[in-house]
């Protein structure tokens, strides 16, 4: 298959400069060989650590589960592997939305924007949300988590997934060390592992609890 496989590198070197615009165009672009790159190729592990999270601490798997930058529907489909039955998503990239409703697996679809918030979502509609991925440098910052809260029910759980490279500035550290010591999230798992392993990229993926508006 005759694609350029360097769309990876391009996200790696993007910065807090990058804008949505640019974000994405590179997705549009990346759309096609996206799934190739990161998971045949690489191993990407994040959908299926999330969705490993998400049915250890959920509730209700029957409940729907707002997927948040979803991308091409890996992380979708990694929720529906784990036993999840409805699940809504929402991205960036129409590119991306369009490969993700090829899937199959989601209910809804509809393009979003984060850093711009808010999002097309209902305060407190969700009791599950994830969002695998999109906390990087040139997508989300660590403001966006009060948007992921927003539509999250108290009592809900979300869980959000990081790579080192954009941990390592402890934004997102400080900031959901904000929200819980005011109260608004318990912070039930904080867990380090593999991200991309075939690149050697490691990351985090976080479960928060809801509990107060």
């Amino acid at each position: 298959m005759n694609t350029d496989k360097r769309f990876l590198a391009r996200m790696y070197e993007l910065d807090e400069t990058a804008g949505a615009d640019e974000v994405r165009a590179i997705y549009d672009e990346w759309a096609e060989a996206y799934d190739e790159e990161l998971v045949a190729e690489h191993g990407y592990a994040m959908p299926a650590r999330a969705a490993s999270v998400m049915a250890r601490f959920s509730e209700d798997k029957s409940a729907p589960v707002l997927d948040i930058g979803c991308g091409t529907g890996l992380s979708g489909v990694a929720l529906k592997n784990a036993g999840f039955a409805t699940i809504d998503g929402c991205d960036l990239s129409p590119g991306m939305l369009a490969k993700a409703e090829m899937t199959g697996v989601y209910q809804r679809l509809f393009e979003a924007n984060l850093v711009e918030p808010p999002i097309d979502v209902a305060d407190a509609q969700y009791t599950q949300i994830t969002v695998v991925g999109a906390f990087s440098y040139g997508h989300l910052d660590a403001n966006a988590v009060h948007e992921v809260l927003r539509p999250l029910k108290t009592g809900g759980v979300v869980v959000l997934t990081t790579n080192d490279h954009f941990y390592a500035d402890g934004t997102l550290a400080a900031k959901l060390k904000e929200v819980e010591s005011a109260g608004l999230v318990e912070i039930l798992l904080s867990e380090h592992g593999a991200h991309i392993p075939g690149k050697d990229i490691e990351g985090w993926v976080f479960g928060l609890r809801k509990l107060a508006e």
